[in-house]
């Protein structure tokens, strides 16, 4: 287990930067420390190589957090980059924001067993529980 897990934040850019920002601001509430490696912005991958991009940020983390708003559900981006961390075999789970909350519609691949309210206590503990199932656990 790193010292400090590394965590790719997915996020919806055009709806939720602002949830981001917030996200990343507050975390030193957060009881478990971590930091984040990158996150889903197609502007700042170089010559458009997106996925590689991703890939890359996906690889270097311990985990992946997805901030799930009111339309993540329809986003097919988040859903192209859980596909990428169930298949780097990454850790991940999500975090309502924007007014999320539980019942609300969940991008497919994310489960609303993994999906948590913003309480820094229970992303400390989630951070905490998939750092014990490690990176390359295999998903079913």
């Amino acid at each position: 287990m790193a010292a400090v897990p590394r965590i790719f934040l997915c996020f919806e850019v055009e709806r939720h930067d602002q949830d981001r920002i917030d996200f990343i601001e507050a975390r030193s509430a957060c009881p478990t420390p971590f930091d984040i490696e990158g996150w889903s912005e197609p502007d700042r991958a170089p010559r458009g190589d997106w996925d590689a991009y991703v890939l890359d940020h996906i690889d270097r983390s311990d985990l992946t957090i997805v901030l799930v708003g009111p339309e993540s559900a329809g986003d097919p981006r988040i859903e192209r980059e859980i596909g990428f961390t169930k298949r780097r075999n990454v850790p991940f789970f999500g975090v309502y924001v924007g007014g999320a909350a539980a019942g609300t519609p969940l991008p497919p691949s994310l489960p609303a067993n993994r999906t948590i309210a913003l309480d820094w206590a229970r992303i400390g503990t989630a951070i905490g529980q998939l750092m014990h199932e490690g990176k390359h656990h295999v998903f079913r």
